[in-house]
């Protein structure tokens, strides 16, 4: 493996393990999945309890993945609502 896929592939485990360390008990769930051409829109909801702050959080976004030609995913964007994520953990949100 060349270092460049090592790192890339050593990137990817850093939000989920950041994400598990700040909700341990963090539930993503599966609100609705849709098939349209060569991309997938994912829809989910996610709860958990914040360890730094002790704040409840309950919020939905989406992920449209655009799939490649070997099947798998080429493209990831998603959304949520960051203001109300930070709401709900009682952050202030700075607005530009």
């Amino acid at each position: 493996m060349t270092s460049e896929i090592v790192g890339a592939v050593a990137g990817l485990w850093r939000f989920p393990v950041k994400s598990m360390t700040a909700f341990p008990d963090m539930q993503v769930l599966l609100d609705d999945l849709r098939f349209q051409e060569d991309r997938i829109i994912y829809h989910w909801t996610l709860t958990g309890t914040n360890t730094g702050t002790g704040g409840a959080v309950r919020i939905s976004g989406f992920e449209i993945w655009q799939m490649g030609p070997d099947g798998l995913i080429a493209d990831s964007r998603g959304h949520f609502d960051s203001a109300d994520y930070h709401r709900q953990l009682g952050l202030e949100t700075h607005q530009a």
